[in-house]
């Protein structure tokens, strides 16, 4: 399956959120079904942040560490090409690292912070893996697969005594 990603880096205003995020899903809530052909318009975009910012999905404390650290390259946002809008790409894995980083640029524009110049320069353009599959009805499928993977089998974090000896060892650095 990595055969099907090609990295790249990609502007954020030519990345999109997923307004059909599975984190919306809500048992209180149906699901929307927004069509792909909506994904780039203004008010989509908007309500797909304004719903992503929700306190229950911990957004801001991502916000302020990348606000503090930067964008760290590592763990990259996986998109698929939205048919129709040439470099232009949906994010299918990231969704909240990518509503961060517009809202540290939105809280820029709008003069309410600074951001630094290394910051910025790591978050005006982001490393990507792009779904590289031309049958859209497969990249779903695929992007269906990645996300299983991660929230759902996840990334198994270190137990206690190797969280610990990282620690002591980057306080003696």
């Amino acid at each position: 399956m990595s055969s099907q990603l090609s990295e790249q880096w990609v502007k954020v205003e030519d990345l999109y959120l997923d307004p059909n995020n599975p984190r919306f899903a809500d048992i209180t809530d149906s699901p929307l079904r927004i069509p792909s052909s909506k994904i780039t318009e203004s008010s989509v975009q908007e309500v797909a942040l304004e719903r992503i910012l929700q306190d229950r999905f911990e957004v801001r404390q991502l916000k302020y560490s990348i606000l503090k650290i930067g964008f760290l390259p590592v763990d990259r946002l996986v998109v698929t090409p939205i048919s129709g809008h040439d470099g232009k790409y949906v994010v299918i894995e990231g969704n909240r690292r990518l509503a961060a980083v517009k809202d540290l640029l939105r809280d820029r524009d709008s003069g309410e912070i600074d951001i630094p110049e290394a910051v910025l320069s790591s978050i005006t353009e982001i490393p990507v893996l792009v779904i590289a599959e031309a049958d859209e009805q497969r990249r779903t499928d695929i992007a269906k697969v990645y996300q299983g993977i991660r929230h759902i089998s996840g990334i198994r974090p270190f137990g206690p005594y190797q969280q610990a000896e990282l620690v002591h060892s980057m306080l003696e650095r």
